[in-house]
């Protein structure tokens, strides 16, 4: 196993884990897969919220005064939100940020700021055309984070375990993990980058690791053609 992952660089670091939340269900979903790998690597777990700015609410007639009270109620709830999720990972290095902004940009800020190896966020289920985005709050953080991002959609089960005698809510982490991980692969180097964190995740999980390539349009009559099917076979090798 040591030669193995010497050969191929499969050993990642994940010190610092930034969990994005926007405190709803579909972020839920996300929490507990942030800890069991905080819980495998050692990580130090940053969850962060965003709230937007004055200058990005939507432009209305309303009086100043009025806004400004619904923005302070929105922080303050924020807050109090932010206040129970540290409760529930309790237990676990973490830190919390409730910051302003575009959501994008933030965690774009946060992740040289933080050192962050690795982001998770939970997606929200869309229809028609939406559903092709994974909804455009995710796609812009998929588009712009300059770290893996690992999401999590809303038909993942939910994972979410309470500690016996406690009453919190607490997350517990130590039974989840990933019994078999599919690596998409097109060996392009931006496919051949993740091979690292597939093969690194399957390691430290014990996980059954499945590679997987591809051929798009190749025609009904694979026997027809066996050169592509032999080359990829032995790129997967």
């Amino acid at each position: 196993m040591k030669l193995l992952e010497e050969k191929l660089n499969t050993t990642v670091s994940l010190q610092n884990l930034l969990f994005a939340t926007d405190f709803s269900e579909a972020s839920e979903a996300a929490l507990p897969f942030v800890a069991a790998m905080s819980l495998r690597y050692g990580g130090m777990v940053h969850v962060a919220h965003v709230l937007p700015e004055f200058n990005l609410m939507r432009p209305s007639a309303i009086d100043p005064v009025i806004v400004g009270s619904i923005y302070e109620d929105a922080n303050s709830d924020a807050q109090e939100k932010m206040q129970q999720l540290s409760l529930r990972l309790e237990g676990f290095p973490h830190q919390t940020y409730i910051r302003h902004g575009k959501v994008g940009e933030v965690l774009s800020d946060i992740i040289p700021e933080k050192k962050i190896d690795l982001l998770v966020t939970g997606t929200h289920g869309r229809t028609g055309v939406g559903k092709l985005v994974m909804g455009s709050v995710a796609e812009e953080i998929f588009r712009t984070a300059t770290c893996p991002v690992l999401t999590v959609g809303p038909k993942v089960p939910r994972l979410t375990k309470t500690r016996p005698g406690r009453s919190n809510g607490d997350v517990e982490p130590v039974s989840i993990g990933f019994r078999r991980i599919l690596y998409a692969t097109d060996f392009t180097s931006q496919s051949l980058a993740a091979a690292s964190y597939a093969f690194s995740l399957a390691h430290e999980f014990r996980s059954a690791l499945i590679l997987l390539h591809v051929i798009e349009e190749y025609g009904n009559h694979p026997h027809e053609r066996p050169g592509p099917i032999d080359a990829a076979l032995r790129m997967l090798e």
